[in-house]
């Protein structure tokens, strides 16, 4: 899998081009809180997730970010018009 690195930051790449952002941030929370997604199984580098990385260097605070910034509208829209109760949705 050539290309399964192209889509995250790999360790090397937190060690060497972020090394100026993690004083202060342990490193195995940074491991334990971003990396793991595999593009092509386990025998492929795992990445870290560029987004949750690069708010957790601006915030300096680990934090589900990816997870928080997602709205499901499309479910929402689907059970407001079929009458579903969604309190502040």
């Amino acid at each position: 899998a050539p290309y399964a690195t192209i889509c995250g930051y790999t360790d090397d790449d937190i060690d060497t081009v972020f090394a100026p952002e993690l004083p202060g941030l342990e490193r195995s929370q940074i491991k334990h809180w971003y990396n793991g997604y595999r593009w092509g199984g386990q025998e492929v580098t795992a990445v870290y997730n560029p987004f949750d990385v690069l708010l957790l260097f601006q915030k300096r605070q680990f934090g589900a970010y990816w997870f928080e910034s997602a709205t499901p509208t499309f479910l929402v829209e689907v059970l407001k018009q079929r009458g579903v109760f969604t309190p502040a949705l």
